[in-house]
């Protein structure tokens, strides 16, 4: 059923009416080298900085406990945008560079949250 802005609001298992699949299965999980706790905590990331090796796979399990949504987004390393929507878990997977220095990923709802990837 069309809701009253046109999408088609709790109709579409696993969205949110808005083309968010934040609730679809997610598969099979990829094998990673290192998995790392985070969570969005009055609008930062915490830990702010993380280490990884370079060239390893890297889940960041990120745990949005703010009242509302934000999202994660390499702007040199290799994460693609991942929405966070308020109060809901979401594991992000990617490869960590092959070169050794600093990286970021950022919430690009709310400038100054950022996530400093230190690769060694």
């Amino acid at each position: 059923m069309m809701g009253a802005y046109g999408h088609m609001g709790g109709m579409m298992a696993g969205y949110d009416g808005w083309g968010y699949g934040y609730g679809a299965p997610q598969g099979t999980p990829v094998p990673v080298d290192e998995e790392i706790q985070l969570s969005a905590t009055n609008f930062r990331f915490d830990p702010a900085t993380v280490t990884v090796k370079a060239g390893e796979a890297v889940r960041l399990n990120i745990v949005n406990q703010d009242g509302v949504p934000h999202n994660l987004y390499g702007l040199d390393v290799p994460i693609a945008y991942a929405l966070l929507p308020a109060g809901v878990s979401r594991a992000v997977t990617f490869t960590a560079p092959t070169t050794a220095g600093r990286y970021q990923a950022v919430c690009t709802f709310h400038p100054g949250m950022t996530l400093d990837i230190i690769v060694k």
